[in-house]
């Protein structure tokens, strides 16, 4: 199964973070937990004497349990293990379950990692066109990084952009005016 990692003897064990000198705990809000279970031993369900081996059993064993209906008397009087065994049972019915399992679950981590990057993308654009539109209405870059966000070297290749082609107030548009007909010439 695994190998053992820490060196007492108990299989649960519980840390605290201390001061390395006065032995003083920093807090009581962080701890870390271990249960080993290499080091559990009983594999038969009648030497089970508590809820916590119960469970530890069904952790290391539950393997050999293909429905409910195969679990001792002593496991099966225990609040949530046969709900447990019929999932891994389901779970590890065939290899074509297990491997369905699995795409499903590298799908939804590939779309919440692809969702997660377009939202980003999608918010950069939007402050990317609000750094245009206040570089239009005159803002200066410093002003527009202040309210956007965005990094001062960013503004300013969008300012040198605009200046050159949508920032860049145009003159205004004046339609020739229409000039007479020659008076030789009568209008048909």
């Amino acid at each position: 199964m695994c190998e053992t990692i820490l060196p007492e003897p108990e299989i649960y064990n519980k840390y605290l973070i201390k001061h390395d000198k006065n032995n003083n705990i920093l807090t009581d809000l962080m701890e870390y937990h271990f249960v080993e279970l290499s080091k559990f031993d009983k594999s038969k369900p009648a030497e089970l004497q508590n809820r916590f081996e119960k469970w530890l059993h069904i952790l290391k064993f539950g393997d050999y349990y293909r429905s409910d209906s195969e679990l001792p008397g002593e496991l099966k009087k225990e609040k949530g293990i046969c709900e447990v065994i019929k999932q891994m049972s389901t779970a590890n019915t065939d290899e074509h379950m297990r491997y369905e399992l699995l795409a499903r679950e590298m799908f939804l981590s590939d779309l919440a990692t692809d969702l997660d990057a377009a939202e980003k993308k999608g918010i950069e654009k939007a402050k990317v066109e609000d750094a245009i539109n206040m570089l239009q209405d005159g803002l200066t870059v410093e002003k527009v990084c202040k309210y956007t966000g965005l990094s001062a070297d960013l503004v300013e290749n969008l300012a040198k952009k605009c200046l050159g082609k949508v920032c860049e107030p145009t003159a205004p548009y004046h339609a020739p005016k229409p000039t007479k007909a020659p008076e030789g010439r009568k209008k048909k």
